[in-house]
């Protein structure tokens, strides 16, 4: 069998919300390669190559429509390049697609690899997570800096709460650097099973419990004293607003911190003085790029 490859050339900002749109369609798996820095180094911040492999079979022109119908929507958003395509023939594919992965190294303690390579040693945490999955593998600016902050602020036997958990990433770099227990939940069921799965793969299942559902769901499952002491979530802008509304500090313990990460430089201020009205205080904004992620301490109002 002969395969059509498409490839785009991104920054890692792009490169999830693509992932996403071509793995809906591209039954010969994605492929992601990182492009490296003027030392020569990998890193998640460096710009990216997007490549989705469509089997040819009589089908090929529909899957290639769908998915430039995909990415014209994505476009909208976003500007895009155009995709460029080749055919391959079977020997290439079976080595194309994965060759292209590289661990990428997040943070000062943090290394994401995909499950076919082997990291023997490595003085980094490393988290085995499959590429082109559900929102949060470690490419998008949101998601490295929701990372590094859990890295600079989580202490030994913290108990976190972890919304809108997506592939479980954030989870599993909390056990793996030093949390007790977290509690893990999504509305989607997808990331639900996804955060299972990679709890499972990365062998710290044992300290996460994942539940479907959002603040609602997380309210029947703690109590005043097993609340968190870290809450993160990284989520668009408008759904972290939503949360603090419905009382998003009263869920972590008092003095405890709340990460929120998704948030684009012009949407900082709103959520701030919402945030401020709730007993929220903002103790340090991490960047990259026009993305921001807020840490938050919650005060306890005068008596």
């Amino acid at each position: 069998m002969s395969w059509l490859e498409l490839s785009l050339n991104l920054d890692g900002e792009l490169a999830e919300a693509v992932t996403e749109v071509l793995s809906r369609y591209a039954s010969g798996g994605i492929a992601i390669e990182m492009a490296a820095d003027n030392n020569g180094a990998l890193s998640a911040a460096t710009d990216v190559i997007v490549k989705a492999y469509i089997p040819i079979d009589g089908q090929e022109d529909e899957q290639r429509r769908r998915i430039e119908e995909g990415l014209w929507h994505l476009s909208q958003i976003q500007p895009l390049p155009d995709p460029e395509f080749r055919i391959l023939k079977e020997a290439d594919w079976q080595t194309s697609w994965k060759k292209h992965f590289q661990p990428i190294p997040i943070g000062k303690h943090l290394l994401i690899t995909p499950p076919w390579i082997t990291i023997e040693e490595s003085e980094r945490k490393v988290i085995v997570l499959e590429p082109g999955m559900a929102f949060g593998t470690g490419l998008h600016p949101s998601t490295r800096i929701c990372l590094e902050a859990i890295e600079d602020i989580l202490q030994p036997g913290d108990n976190i709460l972890d919304i809108g958990c997506g592939t479980g990433i954030l989870s599993i770099a909390a056990v793996l650097l030093g949390a007790n227990h977290v509690l893990a939940v999504d509305t989607d069921a997808i990331a639900v099973q996804t955060t299972r799965e990679n709890a499972e793969r990365n062998r710290v299942a044992e300290y996460i419990q994942v539940e479907s559902g959002s603040l609602e769901q997380v309210k029947t499952l703690q109590t005043e004293t097993h609340k968190p002491d870290l809450i993160v979530a990284n989520i668009l802008s408008h759904v972290l607003m939503d949360l603090i509304q419905s009382g998003l500090a009263t869920y972590v313990k008092p003095k405890g911190r709340i990460i929120l990460s998704g948030v684009l430089a012009e949407q900082i201020e709103p959520l701030v003085n919402l945030a401020a009205d709730a007993d929220l205080d903002l103790i340090e904004v991490h960047s990259e790029k026009d993305w921001r992620g807020l840490i938050f301490k919650r005060d306890l109002p005068q008596q």
